[in-house]
C-alpha cells in the first residue's frame, strides 16, 4: 500500500509535465496552420522556431552554469533528437498544415505511442502484452478510416497529404526511443534541450539554402509572426518536459502525451478554425483513443534504460 502511494506521488510531476506537453502540442497544429497560411514559409518557420527556443534554453543553461557539452555522446544526442524530433517532423507538419485541417493532423499523434511501443518491443525496452497489440490494431483501423473512405475528409485529395503527415509520428517515436537510449546519464535536461534545438536550427540552414527559401521578421508583424513566437517559446517548455519525463518515467510513458495532444488538437481546431469533421473522423478518433487506452491497461510506465 505504502509503495503504491509512493509510486503515485512519484508520477505526479511527470504527469503534470505530460499534460503541459500534450495540451501545447495540440495547439501547435493550429498555430502551424495560422503561420503558414499567413505567409511564413514552412522551412524558415521551423528554423526560427528552433533557433529562438534554442537561444532561450541556452540562456537558461548558462544561467544555471550547465552549458551544453560538446563531447561526442552529447553531440550525438543533439543530432539524433534534433533531426528526428524537431527539424524533420515539424517541417513535414508545417508543410502539410495549409492542406489538411489541424484537427485531422492531430489524430496522427495517437500513432506515436503505438509506434514507440513497437520500437521499444523490438529493442527489448518493453515487454510484450496483447493489450498493446490490440491497441495498435485499433489505431491502424482508425488511420484507414481517415484515408480510405472518400467522405472522411473535406476533399478526397487530402488523403495523400494525410499519408505524408504520418511520417511525423514515426519520427517522433524514433526520437523518443533514441533520447532514452543515447542521452548521457549526466546530461542536464535544460542543457541537452538547448543543444537539440540549436542543432536542429543548424540542420535547417543548408535545407533553406538548397530550397532558396529565406525569410526574416519585418516591421509588418502579423498573425503568422505572432504564432511563430508562441510556438518557439512553447518548444523551450516542451523539450524540458520531454527530457525530464523520459528520465523519470521512460519513452513509452512520454509517448502517451499524444493521447492528450490528439484531443487538444481536435478541440483547438474546432475553436480556432471551426473545423467540420465527418462521422468517419469521429469514429477514427474513438478507435484511436480506445487503442491508446488498451496500450496503457497493463499498468506502470517503463523506466528509461
Amino acid at each position: 500500500m505504502v509503495t503504491d502511494v509512493m509510486e503515485r506521488r512519484g508520477l505526479l510531476w511527470p504527469l503534470a509535465m505530460l499534460v503541459t506537453a500534450g495540451v501545447g502540442t495540440g495547439l501547435m497544429f493550429s498555430l502551424n496552420r495560422i503561420a503558414t497560411v499567413d505567409g511564413v514559409p514552412f522551412i524558415p518557420y521551423v528554423f526560427w522556431s528552433c533557433l529562438i527556443s534554442g537561444i532561450v534554453l541556452l540562456g537558461l543553461s548558462m544561467a544555471r552554469r550547465t552549458p551544453p557539452s560538446l563531447s561526442w555522446p552529447h553531440l550525438r544526442t543533439y543530432i539524433i533528437v534534433g533531426v528526428l524530433g524537431m527539424a524533420l517532423p515539424i517541417t513535414i507538419l508545417a508543410f502539410v498544415a495549409p492542406k489538411v485541417p489541424a484537427s485531422v493532423l492531430a489524430l496522427g499523434q495517437t500513432l506515436v505511442p503505438m509506434m514507440t511501443y513497437l520500437l521499444a518491443l523490438a529493442l527489448v525496452m518493453e515487454r510484450f502484452h496483447w493489450f498493446g497489440i490490440g491497441g495498435i490494431v485499433l489505431g491502424l483501423i482508425g488511420v484507414l478510416l481517415i484515408i480510405v473512405p472518400e467522405a472522411s475528409l473535406p476533399e478526397p485529395e487530402m488523403a495523400g497529404w494525410v499519408a505524408v503527415a504520418l511520417l511525423a509520428p514515426l519520427c517522433f517515436a524514433v526520437c523518443g526511443i533514441s533520447a532514452a537510449k543515447f542521452r548521457p546519464p549526466e546530461a542536464r535536461s535544460v542543457s541537452v534541450s538547448a543543444g537539440v534545438q540549436l542543432v536542429a536550427a543548424l540542420f535547417l540552414l543548408p535545407v533553406m539554402a538548397v530550397a532558396d527559401s529565406w525569410w526574416f521578421f519585418t516591421s509588418d508583424f502579423g498573425e503568422g509572426e505572432a504564432a511563430l513566437i508562441v510556438v518557439a517559446l512553447f518548444y523551450a517548455v516542451f523539450w524540458l518536459c520531454f527530457f525530464e519525463i523520459i528520465r523519470l518515467a521512460g519513452p513509452v510513458f512520454f509517448s502517451t502525451s499524444n493521447y492528450i495532444a490528439t484531443i487538444a488538437g481536435v478541440v483547438w481546431g474546432l475553436i480556432i478554425f471551426g473545423d467540420s469533421l465527418s462521422s468517419w473522423i469521429w469514429a477514427a478518433l474513438v478507435l484511436m483513443i480506445a487503442g491508446l487506452y488498451l496500450m496503457n491497461v497493463q499498468g506502470k510506465p517503463a523506466a528509461a534504460s
